[in-house]
């Protein structure tokens, strides 16, 4: 009978240098992995986050353009303007207005303010809104349309005066976060 002996077992594990090897390069690849999509996640939020500003400008707009659409002519309101102000008479969810736009380059804000047209007509210089709203923008200019007769041309002007009577059409130039927006408005009561 043959006897065996048996050899006694290392109790040491060590790991090689292409087992360690191994295991640096799958940990950089998830790593990678996980920082690109950690970085396109950012990048996506940031887009997001100027389209919806973006979208705000935009919004804000087009309501000044419907604003503008439904005008009334009312000689005693009149329309008058400047480079960072503009005011008219319109008809705003089925109710007379007087509709005030202006900037205040300080707060770096456009404002919206709608008054009711008696408290308009009554002379009182004290502003009586009775609805505000307001828009963060780096900058914002008005210039006015319209017919100069002496000329015989059509013209813009920085400034109207409400003795002209009706200017054919405003356009607003406005820049918020390094995009530019503009839009032109025709009046059609004029």
């Amino acid at each position: 009978m043959r006897h065996f002996t048996l050899k006694p077992i290392n109790n040491h594990f060590a790991f090689t240098l292409i087992e360690v090897v191994v295991a640096l390069t799958i940990f950089s690849i998830v790593a990678v992995g996980l920082g690109t999509s950690f970085l396109s996640g950012i990048k996506l939020w940031d887009k997001a986050n100027e389209s919806f500003s973006a979208g705000e400008v935009q919004f804000f707009l087009e309501v000044f353009a419907r604003d503008l659409c439904q005008s009334i002519n009312l000689a005693q309101v009149g329309f008058s303007g400047t480079k960072e102000a503009v005011s008219f008479p319109a008809l705003v969810s089925g109710r007379a207005v007087k509709v005030t736009y202006s900037f205040e380059r300080d707060g770096k804000k456009i404002f919206r303010r709608t008054a009711n047209l008696k408290d308009a007509l009554s002379g009182d210089n004290a502003a009586k809104y009775d609805k505000e709203e307001s828009l963060q923008l780096d900058s914002c200019e008005l210039s006015y349309f319209y017919y100069d007769t002496e000329k015989e041309e059509y013209s813009w002007t920085d400034a109207w005066d409400k003795k002209n009577g009706i200017f054919l059409g405003v356009r607003i130039n406005a820049a918020y976060e390094g995009n530019e927006f503009t839009k032109t408005v025709f009046i059609p009561v004029s």
